[in-house]
């Protein structure tokens, strides 16, 4: 197993202007040089997964359930905002409801 990483807010800016998303598989030369600084900030988590980079392969980020199914959550992209609304409850995050679901998966990831 190596050592692997994945984008953790909605967006984030890399080298040449490469805009990496949330769930994104990431490493070191991605970016020019603050890597750690992301790592510490809260924007990269560092995650263990196999050599390949598919997303099949990624532990989810969260699992809730639709419709009486166990959906995995590994990006913004696969939870609906009231899930997010859910698990913020859960957790016991103080948000505001109608906050955009951009903010809100911010808030839930951190």
């Amino acid at each position: 197993m190596n050592k692997t990483y994945v984008v953790v807010p909605l967006y984030l800016s890399g080298k040449g202007k490469k805009i990496w998303e949330s769930g994104d598989v990431v490493s070191p030369s991605d970016f020019d040089g603050n890597f750690e600084k992301l790592i510490q900030g809260g924007y990269i988590k560092q995650i263990e997964k196999e050599e390949t980079k598919k997303e099949s392969d990624l532990e989810p980020l969260f699992v809730v359930e639709r419709e009486g199914e166990q959906v995995e959550i590994f990006t913004v992209k696969d939870i609906h905002k009231p899930e997010i609304v859910a698990l913020l409850t859960e957790k016991g995050v103080e948000f505001d409801e109608s906050d955009r679901k951009a903010d809100l998966w911010e808030l839930l990831v951190k």
